[in-house]
């Protein structure tokens, strides 16, 4: 059974309250929910060029498990690192189709293979998510920990071509790269797109659909052995459209034309067809 979620267009959360109210469905899937970390000593380039790796103590010295969209912390992102030195590492969270003579975890190389499987959903824009240090595996401290540093989105559009965009953009909440002291609750984190990115995505001749999430994460070392972990879940995509221009509503009752949207269930994008422009259905609007 596929769980159903609604995404106010155009609104940006400032709080995790906030957000739960217009997003009431926790641990829907908005991506192919496989999780694949970069191998060590591996860098790879979004389409603007930013540049996403993980080093030498990176990788497989890390473990993974659970996935961004989970509703809770502990089915989420989980990554832990025990040793005695930093580390730098990178998680995907996207389809895993890619054409073959492609690096395997290319963000904006080649072309999706058409039988790569998500939602498909156009004009997302952002992404807000939580984040903590105590996993199950517990931490150092809040600052000697695993956090993340930078994300990007991945995309496709029509012809399959795979594209990724940075969110390098503030919205509210944590700063990337800043480890917090929060509770179990999280921090609350939220980023978008660079004004002429957002464009890309929701250009009407030529649209991108989303496919995918790219974290990169510090595992910040103190001295002797310790365990860094941290986690990212709970993680919801920032949608808007293309009349919107680059203005959110921070308040819901604002909003001149209010439109709520719901996830399809994932299927092969080479079933996007261009008389069939999104994956979504309006519920209301108003």
């Amino acid at each position: 059974m596929h769980k159903v979620a609604t995404l106010p267009v155009s609104f940006l959360a400032e709080n995790i309250a906030d957000r739960n109210t217009l997003v009431p469905v926790p641990g829907v899937n908005y991506t192919n929910p496989k999780t694949t970390p970069f191998p060590k000593n591996e860098l790879h380039h979004a389409t603007d060029g930013t540049t996403y790796e993980a080093n030498s103590r990176g990788g497989d010295d890390l473990t993974y498990s659970g996935c961004i969209w989970s509703g809770t912390s502990a089915g989420g992102l989980q990554l832990t690192r025990v040793g005695t030195n930093n580390a730098t590492s990178c998680v995907k969270t996207a389809a895993t189709g890619v054409a073959s003579g492609v690096a395997f975890h290319s963000i904006a190389a080649g072309d999706w293979l058409g039988t790569a499987t998500a939602p498909c959903l156009p004009n997302v824009i952002g992404l807000s998510w939580l984040w903590d240090w105590q996993t199950s595996m517990g931490s150092q401290s809040y600052d000697r920990s695993t956090y993340p540093t930078k994300a990007a989105l991945m995309y496709t559009d029509r012809n399959l071509d795979r594209q990724a965009y940075p969110l390098d953009v503030y919205s509210a909440g944590g700063v990337l790269g800043t480890p917090y002291n929060c509770g179990r609750e999280g921090k609350f984190f939220s980023y978008r797109l660079s004004n002429t990115n957002w464009n890309k995505v929701v250009d009407r001749n030529d649209p991108l659909f989303f496919m995918g999430v790219v974290f990169q994460f510090k595992s910040n070392h103190g001295s002797g052995t310790q365990t860094l972990a941290g986690t990212v879940w709970d993680a919801v995509p920032v949608v808007t459209s293309y009349e919107a221009g680059h203005g959110l509503y921070t308040d819901w009752s604002t909003n001149s034309d209010p439109l709520y949207m719901t996830v399809k269930e994932q299927h092969a994008i080479s079933r996007l067809d261009p008389n069939e422009p999104d994956r979504m259905y309006a519920l209301q609007t108003g």
